[in-house]
């Protein structure tokens, strides 16, 4: 590998994008004919598919057939089949506390001056585990409790993960959590823009999220 270690203009955009970073012969020659080093060709490569990907203009490609576990209804595709995924959604959970100092009355016994009293806070629980389907109309999960349908058009935020996604329905006060994608083994495999390089990537949240925005603007 070599290092770029010396410049005259440390303004060059080379110098502040390289410097210190061992390189390959093959790709100091790509920097010097205006491209970049592996790693930012692939980063960029990533963000231009996810962008794609987000406004409908490409869509996941599953790695082998699979027969959808719901049944499909008209002009209804399947994109991905996801298992061992979580749902998991906040719950109220209380305790209670005594107020006030601890007065001693005898030996190892003690009374609390003050009233006992409920306070509560919220804490994401796992509701159950199941599959989760995404179709370019619905996101479906399907779980040994519970079995729940999202129509996309009502989706009005979400948060990725690296694991999971966040998702905010119309007439839900609360957020929903679909989690596990780590654990899913499910990768993709797609090209740059050009056909020229392929990567394999990791299922994540921000996947699903992009895979998501991008059906809901084809429906639209």
């Amino acid at each position: 590998g070599y290092e770029l270690i010396e410049i005259n203009d440390t303004s060059n955009p080379v110098w502040q994008d390289y410097h210190g970073i061992v390189l390959s012969q093959e790709e100091w020659k790509n920097i010097a004919r205006g491209g970049m080093s592996h790693a930012k060709q692939r980063e960029t490569d990533i963000e231009s598919w996810l962008l794609a990907l987000s406004e409908g203009q490409t869509i996941i490609q599953l790695s082998e057939t699979a027969e959808p576990p719901i049944i499909m209804r008209k002009n209804e595709k399947l994109i991905c089949i996801l298992n061992d995924i979580s749902l998991l959604e906040p719950r109220t959970v209380r305790s209670g506390i005594y107020g006030g100092p601890s007065f001693r009355i005898a030996r190892g016994m003690y009374v609390r001056l003050g009233a006992f009293r409920s306070e509560s806070h919220e804490e994401i629980q796992q509701v159950d585990k199941g599959t989760l389907v995404l179709t370019n109309k619905r996101l479906v999960f399907l779980g040994s409790k519970r079995t729940l349908e999202i129509d996309l058009r009502k989706i009005l935020s979400m948060e990725p993960y690296s694991d999971a996604l966040g998702v905010r329905i119309s007439g839900k006060t609360r957020t929903i959590y679909f989690s596990g994608m780590d654990k899913t083994k499910f990768t993709l495999t797609f090209t740059d823009q050009w056909g020229t390089r392929t990567y394999e990537e990791p299922f994540t949240g921000l996947v699903l999220m992009c895979a998501i925005k991008g059906m809901i603007k084809q429906i639209e």
